[in-house]
């Protein structure tokens, strides 16, 4: 189901000075960039906006819009929808694919990684990585060299925890498992079978463990 691939070589090209564009629809904010459902607000924007809509119900609103339009058969190709934003480990991740996601950023999941390229300090004797998303103030400085507009993400120290091939070892089994509980074969199966519910916080303290 998954296989490491080995990065060969890694090259950097010498670009012209350009200018880069910040596309968005009005009202909607939303647009479609290479087949991928693209918006634009997140982040740091959710809690200063007071603009938001949680995750799981965004994506399961999503893929049953997308459901919609595939049953009416109206276009060749839809775009693919991806989960970004508080996915922490290999639940979310499993209920973000269940709930009707191609794809799952999991950036954080990243940096915790001995192999990841997040710059590392070490911490009472403890390995710790530097996390932050592009549109971050470091982010921007980094890709920019200084900050070009309001930050809108966050730096966090977060402790290494693990391989790239443990973690994946461990996210193909808590898959498998989920799917034989579910009764299902494929992820699609999934995704048809699956179920949003509310849960109340004692439900949720359950689980986490």
């Amino acid at each position: 189901m998954f296989e490491l691939i080995e990065i060969e070589k890694i090259e950097i090209y010498e670009c012209e000075e350009t200018k880069v564009y910040d596309l968005e629809v009005e009202d909607e904010h939303s647009y479609i960039a290479n087949d991928f459902v693209v918006h634009n607000c997140g982040c740091l924007s959710s809690s200063n906006t007071g603009i938001h809509k949680p995750m799981a119900s965004l994506v399961n609103d999503t893929y049953f819009i997308k459901k919609k339009l595939e049953d009416e058969k109206k276009y060749e190709k839809l775009p693919y929808i991806i989960a970004d934003g508080g996915i922490r480990g290999y639940r979310d991740i499993i209920k973000a694919i269940a709930l009707g996601a191609d794809y799952v950023m999991i950036g954080s999941v990243f940096a915790k990684m001995a192999e990841s390229a997040a710059p590392k300090q070490e911490i009472d004797g403890e390995t710790y990585a530097t996390f932050y998303g592009m549109a971050s103030r470091e982010g921007q400085i980094a890709m920019n060299g200084q900050k070009t507009k309001t930050s809108e993400g966050v730096k966090k120290l977060l402790k290494v925890e693990y391989t790239m091939e443990g973690w994946t070892k461990n996210f193909t089994d808590y898959l498998r498992s989920a799917m034989s509980y579910l009764g299902t074969n494929t992820l699609d199966e999934v995704r048809e079978k699956a179920i949003l519910l509310v849960n109340s916080q004692n439900a949720v303290n359950v689980v986490n463990k």
